[in-house]
C-alpha cells in the first residue's frame, strides 16, 4: 500500500530556509515543509545531485539543511491562495473612461 501523503527532502542553504508548517511555492508546486535535518556543508556534488539545485548556486561551502516536505493539502492551498488574493494590488479598471489630460 502506498503512502497517501509521501514526504520528500530538498537541500537549502541555512540562510534561505523555508518556513515550517506554511504553504510554500517550491519549483512551481505548493508544498509544506515539516522539519529540518542536521547542518551539513554544501558541496559542489550537491548541485549535481539535485534536479532543482538552483537554490544552492552561490552557496558552496556554506551550511545547509535538508528540509522535509509534503504536498500542501487542498485546505492549506486554498488558505494560501486566499492570502495572496487579499495582498495582491487591485488591477485598474480598464473599461472606465479616463479623464482627458490638460
Amino acid at each position: 500500500m502506498s503512502n497517501p501523503n509521501p514526504r520528500f527532502t530538498v537541500l537549502f542553504p541555512e540562510s534561505d530556509l523555508p518556513p515550517l508548517d506554511t504553504p510554500y511555492d517550491l519549483f512551481g508546486g505548493l508544498v509544506v515543509f515539516t522539519m529540518y535535518s542536521a547542518r551539513i556543508r554544501i558541496r559542489e556534488e550537491h548541485l549535481q545531485q539535485h534536479d532543482e539545485g538552483s537554490q544552492l548556486v552561490g552557496h558552496i561551502g556554506e551550511w545547509g539543511r535538508y528540509c522535509e516536505y509534503r504536498a500542501a493539502t487542498t485546505v492549506e492551498a486554498a488558505k494560501a491562495f486566499k492570502k495572496i488574493a487579499i495582498h495582491s494590488p487591485a488591477k485598474p479598471n480598464r473599461n472606465k473612461p479616463r479623464k482627458p489630460k490638460r
